[in-house]
């Protein structure tokens, strides 16, 4: 529950700055609106990319206290800037402090015993579902009580929790290990160029262009270098393994949609005529409906898989039915975008966990630059969709692949269940599920 503390108010980076920006004076179209929430997704991926590999080496408590230092300046940023533009560099900063918060407490987390995983997982789940469902209200009434700045930088809230994890629940690093300073520098090359690549829509062709040539030159750099070297920054064991591989495309469909389905519902909303703090209650009511219904789905279905796949494609439904007033669309699409993240989250902590390596920490930094990777994609999609098609074909195109990455990511694999027996491949999540056992024997 410490965990869950400390991580809650990262998600209030994108969801309650999505309830702010529609109500930000002097912002210079839909590329400002972008870049205000996709800006601080693209550097969340990007640090936990390259944090990951760091709490390895510096250990969980020296990558914490670099994130709150950072967490403090991308907010003094944030406050004293400017223009709504000039923000967005104190919002990188913010994020890359929040990236240092998510590698930390999540390399905790799949460090925990297996008897305790599952419970472990769930807490961590249920803790942070509740920081998302009143991610929403708390921008509102940000907004509408202190102003639009107070709303994109509250995931410095995650500072008060630091001091007690610091000193009672950390884990101590490998300063004596070798450290790969090229290869880290080529990763954030790596993760910049990738995640830049997701804003494609508002970038200029050369803009574009560079960002391309970037990731393809780093990525095969990156790649020689793991081949060459066992203590590359990023091992090629792990990025051959099948099972991390499908845990990164799960962790980019849940972000992607849930990202995406909060932008373009708070923009209805604002659009309609409603205040801030109206759009943060009304999305919080919705939020804490679609962790019920999440729950449900789970004891129904028996299978986290199953009920994953049940709530991605109930979410391609609703942004195909055409709905001539904001509310059904608003309602729907938040409630069942919120089970599809409670649904998905404690199952990326759980699979984490049950990863054969060494290299924990890399894997939760790049699984998350993946998911946020997602996010940053889900949001730009949408803001480019959104004007010609309408938000409800916005929706759908985004859940749409999301539902298609899940599918992907959930099959094809033979694990057992707590009784032994091997299940058939569409009936869990390529072991990414609660019920895993520690490994297959």
């Amino acid at each position: 529950m410490l965990l869950g503390t400390l991580y809650g108010p990262v998600t209030f980076g994108i969801m309650a700055a999505a309830v702010a920006v529609p109500y930000i004076p002097d912002v210079s179209g839909s590329v400002s609106t972008v870049w205000l929430l996709s800006g601080y997704a693209i550097a969340l991926g990007v640090g936990t990319a390259v944090f990951g590999p760091l709490t390895e080496r510096w250990g969980t408590r020296a990558c914490l206290r670099i994130g709150a230092v950072l967490l403090l300046a991308g907010t003094v940023v944030c406050l004293l800037a400017p223009t709504p533009e000039a923000v967005v560099s104190g919002r990188v900063v913010l994020a890359v402090g929040s990236s240092a918060v998510v590698t930390v407490v999540l390399t905790i987390a799949a460090h925990v015993d297996a008897e305790h995983r599952g419970a472990v997982a769930r807490a961590l789940g249920a803790v942070m579902a509740t920081f998302l469902a009143g991610a929403t209200l708390a921008g509102g009434a940000a907004t509408e009580v202190i102003g639009w700045r107070a709303a994109v930088v509250l995931p410095v809230l995650s500072v008060l929790a630091v001091p007690w994890i610091t000193r009672h629940h950390h884990r101590r690093g490998r300063p004596s290990a070798a450290f790969d300073a090229v290869g880290a520098g080529l990763l954030t090359v790596f993760a910049t160029c990738t995640v830049g690549l997701t804003q494609i829509a508002v970038l200029t062709l050369t803009t574009a262009s560079a960002l391309a040539a970037g990731a393809a030159a780093s990525g095969l750099a990156l790649w020689v270098r793991a081949r060459r070297r066992p203590d590359a920054f990023v091992p090629a064991a792990l990025v051959r393994e099948a099972q991390f591989r499908r845990v990164c495309l799960l962790a980019g469909c849940i972000y992607g949609a849930r990202f995406a389905v909060v932008l373009a519902d708070g923009h209805l909303l604002a659009d309609a005529g409603w205040t801030p703090l109206n759009s943060g209650v009304v999305l919080v009511l919705c939020a804490v409906a679609g962790v019920a219904v999440s729950h449900g789905l789970a004891l129904r279905q028996r299978s986290s898989a199953k009920a994953l796949l049940l709530a991605a494609g109930a979410l391609v439904i609703v942004g195909l039915v055409p709905s001539d007033s904001v509310g059904p669309l608003v309602i729907t699409s938040t409630v069942i975008s919120s089970a599809v993240f409670a649904l998905g989250q404690p199952m990326l902590t759980v699979a984490l966990a049950a990863l054969r390596t060494d290299r924990r920490g890399t894997a939760v930094g790049l699984t998350y630059f993946s998911g946020f990777a997602g996010g940053a994609g889900g949001t730009a999609v949408v803001s480019v969709l959104m004007p010609p098609l309408g938000a409800s074909v916005a929706i759908a195109v985004v859940a749409l692949a999301c539902l298609a990455g899940a599918v992907l990511a959930v099959s094809h694999v033979r694990v057992r269940d707590e009784r032994g027996a091997a299940t058939s491949p569409s009936s869990d999540a390529a072991g990414i599920t609660l019920e895993r056992k520690e490994a297959v024997r």
